[in-house]
């Protein structure tokens, strides 16, 4: 019996397209369930899509406020200021100049009990049109908060005709198996490296520099900031 194969080796084998031939003239949006999802993910093609000059949005879900919990220093509050200017710092780095980063301020950790979820949905089909690509965090990713982003960005993009991709996060340092029926592509966004690794530094506090006082705080893996820093993009086909 063959044995299950990972989501790095399905990925690996999506083609590798020409940013420029597959935006097709069309705006972006990209949703980000937290501030740093955005350069993690995608910074490499919202850099490429602004240096195209394409209309570019990123909506962040959350603000973050709960990546250092129990911090005297950083409450929740004070924590979410932080991290929503350095999110704006990151947009600005990948998109100069367009004022790109938007802040929906849902609770962090909290989007699967939220009540109301159809506000949800309506906010972010706002930035939505039938010419738009919306590019989400997937559903093959652990947390709760991609996964219901997903699915409030699922709901949003058929209601509005918009297309719909997903790309992975987490999902690159789970080992789950992969579900072989996934389709999708490796976006070459070679020349936007430097761009996206600025914007993934912009987001300090996740590197460890900004609170150092928290009962329980988070720290991005430099493994993982390595593995999503490669000189191509992955997005997952969801609806076109």
């Amino acid at each position: 019996m063959t044995p299950p194969r990972s989501h790095a080796d399905v990925f690996a084998g999506f083609p590798l397209v020409d940013v420029a031939s597959w935006l097709d003239r069309k705006s972006l949006l990209v949703i980000a369930p937290h501030p740093d999802d955005e350069s993690l993910g995608m910074g490499g093609l919202i850099a490429s899509a602004a240096a195209l000059n394409h209309a570019v949005d990123v909506v962040f879900v959350t603000s973050g406020e709960g990546s250092h919990r129990g911090s005297p220093t950083h409450p929740p509050a004070v924590l979410a200021r932080v991290r929503r200017e350095e999110a704006t710092r990151a947009v600005d780095i990948l998109a100069p100049g367009r004022n790109a980063a938007h802040f929906l301020d849902l609770p962090d950790g909290g989007l699967s009990t939220l009540p109301h979820a159809g506000q949800a949905v309506e906010a972010l089909a706002a930035f939505m049109t039938p010419d738009t690509i919306v590019c989400v965090t997937s559903d093959t990713d652990p947390h709760p908060d991609h996964r219901r982003s997903f699915a409030w960005a699922r709901d949003a993009s058929l209601k509005t005709g918009a297309a719909l991709w997903a790309y992975p996060v987490w999902t690159w340092m789970s080992d789950t198996p992969a579900d072989e029926s996934l389709s999708g592509v490796r976006l070459d966004v070679s020349a936007r490296l430097d761009a996206k690794r600025r914007a993934i530094a912009a987001h300090r506090s996740q590197h460890g520099l900004v609170v150092d006082d928290a009962e329980e705080a988070f720290t991005l893996p430099r493994q993982m900031v390595d593995r999503l820093c490669q000189p191509h993009e992955v997005l997952i086909r969801i609806h076109e």
